[in-house]
């Protein structure tokens, strides 16, 4: 399922890369979501995790607003 991820990260890139427009890239964005929700799932399912993923996103998303700027880019 990593594989498959890392597969639509690449179609993202290509998405801006051959400026395909913004619907694709949103399109193929949307695509990595739902694998990374199912991905989560699965892992939920198997009782591999029982982390809430939404606290766990809202800590992260806390932490890297208060992270310092790195190539110009907000961690």
């Amino acid at each position: 399922q990593l594989a498959m991820i890392h597969s639509e990260v690449s179609e993202v890139l290509e998405a801006i890369r051959k400026s395909k427009g913004d619907e694709q890239v949103v399109e193929e964005l949307a695509d990595i979501l739902i694998r990374v929700l199912d991905l989560y799932g699965g892992l939920v399912a198997d009782e591999y995790t029982g982390l809430s993923l939404e606290s766990v996103l809202l800590g992260k998303a806390q932490v890297n607003t208060e992270r310092p700027r790195l190539h110009g880019v907000l961690a």
